[in-house]
């Protein structure tokens, strides 16, 4: 008798462990499927910002094409002056 008893007490014990084990098992896995969606979030936020300053760079390359090809000579004179005070703040720099 004390052995049937023993042996359902052991039967009780391993069923309450394996629902325990079956509970943390659930919740890590919970907390893995919450880490990928933050990481893939996060990753996808990154790619469209990175899109979007490509973009915007290539904006600013075509306006500055369209305006060398519409005003080459203001354009000249703007990167010219541009020159002159890049030499000179790098000259006073210098000295």
């Amino acid at each position: 008798m004390k052995s049937a008893t023993l042996q359902e007490e052991a039967q009780k014990f391993g069923a309450r462990a394996a629902d325990k084990i079956g509970s943390v098992v659930e919740k890590a896995g919970t907390k893995v499927d919450a880490a990928i969606e933050f990481v893939n979030d996060k990753t996808q936020q990154a790619s469209e910002r990175v899109q979007q300053a490509t973009q915007s760079w290539d904006g600013v390359r075509r306006r500055a094409t369209d305006c060398a090809r519409n005003s080459p000579f203001t354009t000249s004179l703007v990167t010219m002056g541009m020159g002159m005070v890049i030499g000179w703040f790098l000259g006073r720099q210098t000295k």
